[in-house]
């Protein structure tokens, strides 16, 4: 699949405290959205025992600079991989957690997470790898290469 075409799902809740807005998408779980159900495996988005990042290619790679906006907007950048976002993971899961800074932008964001107008959390990305149920139309996400993050209704 080319780079030309990202999804975004809505795969996970968030919440803030403090500061601190936190978030996890749970492996194996099934998502439904607009586009179909699908499902992100471990190791998906993961170098196979290495250490945790978000990876943009096979190799394994790790890409800083990946932002958490509001609803994917790149306008509407919260913060970035390197500037006090972190995502770690296990076989589990995938952590989010972003120290927000004290701007207009952040500000906007807690307040979104602290009402519920942005109780969500959204991954942007491309499939490089998955399989598919061809009775129940399952999408199996096997290989990422993740984009960012978005803070979603």
């Amino acid at each position: 699949m080319a780079d030309l075409w990202r999804e975004r799902w809505r795969m996970g809740e968030v919440r803030a405290r403090g500061c601190v807005i936190e978030g996890a998408i749970r492996y194996g779980v099934a998502y439904r959205d607009t586009l179909g159900v699908l499902a992100v495996e471990p190791g998906a988005l993961w170098p196979a025992g290495g250490s945790p990042g978000v990876r943009i290619a096979s190799s394994g790679q790790v890409k800083s600079g990946l932002p958490l906006n509001v609803a994917h907007d790149p306008e509407r950048v919260v913060t970035w991989i390197g500037y006090g976002l972190e995502v770690s993971g296990d076989n589990r899961e995938l952590r989010v957690r972003a120290a927000v800074p004290e701007t207009p932008a952040g500000e906007a964001a807690l307040e979104g997470v602290r009402t519920g107008a942005r109780a969500g959390l959204s991954m942007e990305f491309v499939s490089r790898g998955e399989d598919r149920n061809p009775r129940t139309g399952l999408r199996f996400i096997w290989d990422a290469a993740v984009w960012g993050f978005g803070l979603v209704p």
